[in-house]
């Protein structure tokens, strides 16, 4: 069970089915933190740990990977790495094979569930063409453009995917706003 603080709900009729919708703004962040699928981060190795490696004897040797206890380790020989995979934000460099200089967010996907289903054709109608983008040939999401550079695609069943995160502490926020944003469109 999540420990909420005073939280904003409301309940809304869809197609003579109640449904409870709550505007998790105010959700303790430990909540969201389950909701990160994946994240990237980018940085720079210490001093003389690129001398550790030893690249192949390709044309030219640029890159080697490493898999460690959080992610993947992708080391290109100028000494700068990516880090790929992580399933929850990191809080010690402990468990990457080599030392570290500099570490930053590149990125993270966050999935969400809106609790309820969708109807994507009648959404994609009520919608502008530059508010969304959907293609079911092609894809079977409704791609939100009000959210660039993030990418967010909704789906029939009511899940949210959010690709692009910069910072883990707007994830709230961002969430509240694509629950709005869909709540404005059908209601």
């Amino acid at each position: 069970m999540h420990s909420y603080s005073p939280a904003l709900y409301f309940i809304i009729f869809l197609n003579g089915k109640k449904v409870f919708v709550l505007l998790r703004s105010k959700l303790k962040n430990h909540y969201y933190a389950k909701m990160i699928t994946n994240i990237n981060y980018k940085g720079i190795l210490a001093a003389n740990e690129v001398n550790k490696i030893t690249f192949p004897r390709m044309s030219p040797p640029t890159q080697r990977i490493f898999k460690c206890e959080v992610g993947k380790m992708l080391v290109f020989q100028s000494g700068k790495f990516r880090l790929m995979g992580v399933k929850e934000p990191l809080t010690s460099y402990d468990n990457l094979p080599f030392k570290v200089a500099q570490l930053e967010l590149q990125s993270a996907t966050v999935v969400d569930d809106l609790g309820y289903s969708l109807n994507l054709i009648d959404l994609s109608r009520t919608l502008t063409s530059r508010r969304c983008c959907y293609e079911p040939e092609l894809f079977p999401g409704l791609r939100l453009t009000d959210f660039n550079p993030l990418c967010v695609n909704v789906f029939a069943s009511g899940k949210v995917i959010i690709l692009g995160v910069k910072d883990l502490n707007s994830i709230s926020d961002l969430c509240t706003d694509v629950q709005l944003a869909v709540l404005d469109i059908i209601l």
